[in-house]
């Protein structure tokens, strides 16, 4: 049987009397893309949280490569809806920081279409869009075996129209997943 990258059983999330994740089951083998969609307040990014082990869930159980999901971050590459980046540092040094492959973040980065020139450009003054692409670059930089996206496209048309639908899968997501370490890695995107 082939070892599944991620598995979720019958999980729940609760936040006082708000369900924020409800009796979910899903699961991933390798070289699967798995997009989940709902509208806002559905549950998309505290299921992400889950999975990441940053929030524990009220009930239910959560595998990553059949390890509690503390102990697989390691393998995990994760880009939230709002990216984590140094505001008062150059987009190159948050880069340098938080990318292991940095020359992978800069190639993504090209393929995002975005200027050499934002390298060297405050992460505070860049657009949404522009900082969300940099948070994606870094991201599928990682030699990961799961890649959690959370919205990868909100706030930046480009992403929407252009990039997601014709790349992701073929130019973007099947490259960072079969990189040669990790063959038949996972990914998971909500949107």
């Amino acid at each position: 049987m082939e070892e599944h990258v991620l598995v979720c059983e019958k999980v729940s999330k609760r936040f006082g009397q708000q369900i924020a994740v409800h009796d979910v089951s899903l699961s991933i083998c390798p070289g699967e893309i798995y997009g989940l969609a709902g509208p806002n307040g559905a549950g998309k990014t505290t299921l992400i949280s889950l999975i990441c082990g940053l929030v524990r869930p009220t009930s239910g159980n959560i595998r990553t490569f059949n390890l509690h999901p503390t102990q697989a971050l390691s393998d995990i590459g994760v880009c939230f809806q709002t990216p984590s980046l140094y505001s008062y540092l150059f987009v190159e040094k948050n880069i340098r920081l938080l990318s292991n492959y940095p020359v992978r973040a800069y190639q993504y980065l090209e393929q995002l279409e975005l200027d050499t020139s934002i390298l060297k450009r405050r992460t505070a003054i860049l657009s949404y869009g522009q900082q969300k692409r940099v948070g994606l670059a870094i991201s599928l930089s990682k030699l990961a075996r799961l890649y959690l996206l959370d919205e990868p496209t909100n706030g930046d048309l480009f992403l929407y129209l252009c990039w997601f639908p014709l790349y992701a899968v073929g130019r973007f997501l099947y490259p960072a997943l079969d990189h040669g370490t990790y063959p038949g890695a996972g990914a998971a995107i909500c949107n």
